[in-house]
């Protein structure tokens, strides 16, 4: 009794101070949008609307923030002044300009407790930065939360918006249940809703991949809003050698035949496959070794497990987090790439030149192409996985084929100055049917 009386005295505080700051932000953002100058002749900025993560997960994940300028590449290059990305929820409260004219913003949720006016002083403060940043497009990172405020924001103030889309979101809800993906109020139910009220209002949906564009039309997009912008990488750093000997750094036996996991160690990526895995390796032949890279909420368990099987001792190397070059290396002094589940992780794979085997889920197919790219295998079954590498470690030809098609498949579909092209392709037309900047014919 004691914590219900406590939530019904949130609530009803909760919606005090909505409807005292309901007024207010009214009239801000009417004055925003009918006072506020219009600077034409100013290229204005792109707007990017973020949540769940901020900086210090992005340098923990990667090691760097550079992933996050890569998703356009030079795609805004004089087409607008500065791209914005937006962070709330964040861990931290800063301000972050970097020479190439990206800004991270990050804000700290203070009024956690109070969902309808914390809401309400995000929105405003999302209008101040549209207001002082001349904001000429907006951009949601996913197809609920971010994606309905840009959507609202479009709406208050006739800017264009587009929503892109990152991940498979229902897997990853199967996968990791309520650690795994987004939910409203609590609820996926509510969650799926909002998503199909996004996707259904939105001219522009930009899936990262083809597979989640077909998976947007299924939650209520048009087809024809559509545009598919592949993960963008820098290929410079798979046309030059390695820096380093991977043997050497990690004091692997030169023996032994490389089979690599680099990523997060969480349970959606399948981590407790690869230690069935392991035991089926060790049976088969003892010139293999996995050597994983990467951190995760996984990480200790798996190390335990390791540190107290004699077997799995034998065959797995858990070698934490690394730098990314050093990763790179790890993926070129492979003989073939674990890629189970992946993303972006997939790309690079690939790009080292290197057979993948996958399972066939999510996006993989359009990559790892059966005895042409590597194998794709059906989701959990670790006993096919085990004898598709072992038959690429007997047929080192196959292997190297395998590995050159994968390299160019890899650079042609995601090289950051193809993608780049056609992101901005995009953006154009987006300014165009938005009579900002009429100039560009749209893109297909």
């Amino acid at each position: 009794m004691k914590l219900t009386a406590k939530m019904v005295t949130i609530q009803i505080l909760d919606l005090i101070c909505a409807v005292l700051l309901f007024p207010f932000a009214v009239v801000y953002v009417l004055q925003v949008a009918y006072l506020r100058p219009k600077k034409k002749n100013e290229k204005g900025s792109l707007l990017h609307l973020s949540s769940g993560a901020s900086t210090n997960d992005a340098l923990n994940k990667f090691g760097s923030l550079d992933f996050l300028f890569n998703y356009d590449g030079d795609a805004t290059e004089n087409l607008f002044q500065k791209n914005i990305l937006f962070w709330f929820p964040s861990k931290n409260s800063l301000c972050l300009h970097f020479s190439n004219g990206w800004i991270i913003l990050e804000q700290r949720r203070a009024l956690g407790v109070l969902l309808i006016t914390g809401l309400l002083l995000y929105l405003i403060r999302v209008i101040h930065i549209v207001q002082v940043e001349n904001v000429r497009m907006v951009r949601g990172w996913d197809p609920y939360f971010n994606g309905f405020i840009a959507w609202l924001i479009s709406s208050l103030l006739r800017l264009p918006f587009c929503v892109s889309i990152h991940a498979d979101y229902d897997l990853g809800y199967k996968l990791a249940g309520a650690k795994g993906r987004i939910f409203l109020f609590g609820s996926r139910r509510l969650a799926k809703i909002l998503e199909k009220f996004v996707l259904s209002h939105t001219k522009m949906v930009m899936p990262k991949r083809e597979y989640l564009g077909q998976q947007a039309v299924m939650n209520g997009a048009n087809p024809k809003a559509i545009r598919v912008i592949p993960f963008s990488i820098n290929m410079t750093p798979f046309k030059q050698p390695p820096n380093i000997d991977i043997y050497e750094h990690f004091e692997l036996n030169r023996n032994l035949k490389i089979l690599s996991f680099v990523g997060r160690l969480v349970k959606e990526n399948y981590v407790d496959d690869i230690m069935v895995l392991a035991r089926m390796m060790e049976k088969l032949r003892d010139d293999s070794i996995i050597v994983m890279a990467g951190g995760g909420n996984q990480e200790s368990m798996l190390r335990k497990l390791v540190n107290e099987d004699t077997v799995l001792n034998r065959v797995v190397r858990l070698v934490g987090f690394q730098p990314h070059e050093i990763c790179l290396d790890l993926r070129r002094a492979s003989t073939v790439s674990l890629c189970l589940m992946a993303g972006n992780s997939l790309v690079e794979a690939c790009a080292s030149g290197r057979p993948v085997i996958a399972y066939d889920v999510d996006w993989h197919y359009e990559l790892v192409k059966d005895n042409e790219t590597g194998f794709l295998v059906k989701e959990g079954d670790v006993q096919t996985v085990a004898e598709k590498i072992n038959y690429l470690l007997n047929h080192r030809d196959d292997a190297e084929r395998m590995g050159e098609n994968a390299k160019q498949l890899a650079f042609e579909r995601h090289d950051i100055q193809r993608t780049s092209a056609i992101q901005r392709q995009c953006y154009e037309e987006l300014l165009e049917t938005s009579r900002v900047r009429p100039k560009n014919p749209p893109c297909s």
